[in-house]
């Protein structure tokens, strides 16, 4: 039985995670990062075909600002970098998951059913015990609907309103 997934937040973690999960089997790890660093190159360049890094961004080199595990600022000198915009990784990001391959619901081809709702504000979340019932509202129309999903990845970002939903006591 295949698992689905949604993933909360449509620009660069929620695209990457979106983008993995509807070319990944259930039974493979899923790992992602956001910074551009290997772990980003590594998910491009398996699931962006026709990727090249050089045509990426600029490699710069100087210190990087970064939070420990207590919340402290911390400087570090790093190694080289690449460096590129916000709207060439989501517009790369958005147009590889676009593609509509050759498929009927379900996994075809390696692929799952996926579908990208933009402008979509997630209202509600409950535990069903094997599933996860979420509300969203349509910004525009102001239509609710429902999605049932194995799991939710609330990748919308540091201020997530998914996290203030389902641990209200923790702070951003």
């Amino acid at each position: 039985m295949n698992k689905t997934a949604i993933a909360i937040g449509g620009f660069l973690c929620g695209l990457m995670h979106a983008l993995m999960s509807k070319h990944l089997s259930p039974r493979q790890g899923h790992d992602a990062g956001i910074m551009l660093d290997e772990n980003v190159f590594a998910v491009l360049e398996k699931f962006v075909p026709g990727y090249h890094k050089h045509d990426f961004g600029v490699d710069v080199q100087g210190p990087q600002f970064f939070l420990d595990r207590e919340g402290c600022p911390r400087w570090k000198f790093e190694a080289r970098k690449t460096c590129t915009s916000w709207g060439l990784l989501a517009g790369m990001l958005r147009g590889e998951f676009e593609k509509e391959p050759e498929r009927v619901k379900g996994m075809v081809n390696g692929v799952a059913d996926s579908d990208y709702k933009s402008g979509a504000r997630v209202i509600g979340i409950e535990d069903l015990g094997e599933k996860v019932r979420l509300r969203y509202e349509d910004v525009v129309s102001k239509s609710v609907e429902t999605l049932e999903a194995d799991q939710v990845i609330a990748a919308d970002g540091p201020n997530s309103s998914v996290r203030k939903m389902i641990m209200p006591d923790v702070k951003g």
